[in-house]
């Protein structure tokens, strides 16, 4: 147990750090309009960011995001 407490814990990159300022500005206005709540935003966010990094994009862009929601089920709104 004391050597899992001496290893250093990933920096968590917030979202502001990773996505284009447009690109948060459609984010917070298809969270509202979707409703979702913090863990579809997570969620939307990390795969966001996946999609970003297949594209080779250093920021998440308006597009990555569009189509982040896009997955969303069906279930949802």
């Amino acid at each position: 147990f004391a050597n899992r407490r001496k290893q250093k814990q990933p920096k968590r990159m917030s979202v502001s750090d990773s996505f284009d300022t447009e690109a948060l500005r459609t984010f917070e206005a298809m969270a509202s309009r979707l409703h979702m709540g913090g863990r579809s935003i997570a969620r939307a966010a990390k795969v966001a960011r996946t999609i970003a990094d297949i594209e080779h994009h250093d920021l998440v862009t308006k597009d990555d995001i569009v189509e982040a929601c896009s997955y969303r089920g069906r279930g949802h709104g």
